[in-house]
């Protein structure tokens, strides 16, 4: 190690414990790999990094681990073996990556990463399985951002119908569906379906975590900004006090 550092060939980080190697060095070894071989450590690297890094969430703002990951991902994810890998690790990985590339608004990488942990997830688990849903319901949530009505209802609606026949399925994440569904019929002017759903999502919310959750008070808000939209202002100011409270309550 002593020698590879005197030539500048690794670079050691005592602080937070990392090594870096030389770019010429890294495109040297991986030239020397068969396919076979680079395939094997891409897998190899795919499961360390969906291990190491966080889980995401719509709702997340900042992540430090992630900064520090994103371009070691963003190399494995990119080598054109790793498009040839069939894994729920990738898939995993490939997932929380796109994200964390939403949280950070860059939505057309985004959607390519949804995209293959969509397909990964197919193939390892089949079309019907709860890791589809929720590809599809991130994919469809995506969508609504970009204006995308008419496909995003699709994802919707497939998974939608994922989460109803598998006995698996946590009430929750369908009420979360429902809230997202009805954001897209609510900025569609379809606005008797969206109360109906932002309705059916909090009784489930309710029901499950409460009325008090933070989670309850997202279809609460999407019910205010539809009645807002529709000039019913004295509801919608109801309904925004009400999910302040929330909000305050869980403070």
């Amino acid at each position: 190690m002593g020698v590879l550092q005197d030539y500048s060939l690794v670079h050691r980080n005592a602080d937070v414990k990392t090594l870096a190697v030389h770019r010429l060095v890294q495109i040297v070894l991986q030239d020397s790999m068969q396919p076979a071989e680079q395939e094997e450590w891409i897998k190899r690297i795919s499961s360390a990094l969906d291990k190491t890094f966080p889980q995401i969430e719509p709702t997340t703002t900042t992540c430090n681990q992630c900064d520090r990951l994103i371009l070691h991902i963003l190399a494995c994810t990119s080598h054109p073996q790793s498009l040839k890998i069939i894994s729920s690790d990738l898939a995993s990985l490939l997932f929380k990556t796109a994200w964390f590339l939403y949280m950070r608004a860059e939505f057309t990488q985004a959607e390519k990463f949804f995209n293959r942990a969509l397909q990964n997830w197919e193939q390892v688990f089949g079309a019907e399985s709860l890791h589809v849903a929720s590809a599809l319901n991130s994919l469809a949530t995506l969508g609504v951002l970009q204006d995308k009505y008419a496909k995003s209802e699709q994802y919707f609606l497939r998974a939608l119908r994922i989460y109803e026949q598998n006995p698996d399925s946590q009430l929750p994440d369908i009420a979360t569906l429902l809230t997202n569904l009805a954001v897209l019929y609510s900025d569609t002017g379809q606005f008797t379906k969206a109360e109906s759903l932002f309705f059916y999502a909090y009784s489930i919310f309710a029901q499950i975590l409460g009325t008090a959750h933070v989670a309850t008070a997202l279809p609460l808000s999407g019910l205010a900004n539809l009645y807002f939209q529709q000039a019913e202002y004295q509801d919608a100011e109801m309904l925004y006090e009400q999910r302040s409270m929330i909000k305050l309550k869980m403070r």
